[in-house]
């Protein structure tokens, strides 16, 4: 009976921080990832909420606005399983380095789809943003850098 009652508890115990976000965030968040409890939930600035979950096999990050529009979701990358068109982009312009591995940021309000990539080589690491069709990133604004520090 004791174990019963332990299970009911743990299988009815609610996602840590899922008690401050809204009910517009929890609807768009199960739309998004059906089937898919996040191991947590963090309340950001700006009335943003943001779950940290595993999908498609990778550590995600999906952050919403307080109404429940879908403003980034980010996934981490191991440096091996990063997309070759992104990796090949970066090594053809940094020869001698390795990928350790990258951040997909994809904007949601911006339409756009960009890996913040870490390169490594004895005595040296560099950072490279690039879109995900390969192409480098030049000129970034605000909103570019803005993503970043939200990843």
């Amino acid at each position: 009976m004791l174990l019963f009652q332990g299970l009911s508890l743990v299988s009815n115990a609610q996602v840590p921080g899922q008690k401050l976000v809204p009910k517009p965030v929890l609807d768009k968040f199960a739309a998004d990832f059906p089937g898919i409890n996040p191991k947590r939930w963090e309340a950001k600035a700006f009335k943003q909420y943001e779950a940290v979950l595993i999908h498609n096999n990778k550590e995600c990050r999906a952050r919403y606005s307080n109404d429940g529009k879908k403003i980034t979701t980010s996934y981490h990358w191991n440096g091996a399983d990063v997309p070759s068109v992104v990796s090949s982009a970066v090594l053809s312009q940094f020869p001698g380095f390795k990928v350790e591995w990258a951040t997909q940021i994809i904007n949601h309000t911006t339409n756009t789809d960009r890996f913040w990539v870490r390169l490594s080589k004895p005595g040296f690491i560099l950072k490279a943003f690039v879109n995900a069709d390969g192409t480098v990133v030049t000129g970034m604004k605000d909103d570019d850098v803005k993503d970043l520090d939200q990843n």
